[in-house]
């Protein structure tokens, strides 16, 4: 983005900070509030453990459920996946090379 920004939206402004900084969805390149909570299956048929972690924004997400805690330091978790890995059913294939030891 270069040239006079006063015409640009602050949502516009926004997800180009996000793609600049690395916090954008991966599906649409908007600003991402959610990380996928979806497995890695590698090749070999087990699951690492490790979440996707794809970064998400709320209209690339599926909310696969939400999680209640009660007492002092109660709230709501919710379980969001990618589009793959509501697909895979939570899960995905790995399609990078896993990280070194």
């Amino acid at each position: 983005m270069t040239g006079d920004l006063s015409a640009v939206s602050t949502e516009a402004l926004q997800d180009e900070l996000a793609r600049r900084n690395g916090t954008a969805c991966h599906e649409c390149g908007r600003v991402a509030d959610y990380l996928c909570d979806g497995l890695v299956l590698t090749p070999f048929g087990t699951f690492r453990e490790e979440r996707c972690d794809r970064k998400l924004c709320d209209d690339c997400r599926h909310e696969a459920s939400r999680v209640f805690f009660c007492g002092k330091d109660g709230g709501i978790e919710s379980r969001d996946w990618c589009p793959e890995c509501r697909t895979g059913g939570g899960r995905r294939a790995l399609t990078e090379a896993p990280d070194a030891p």
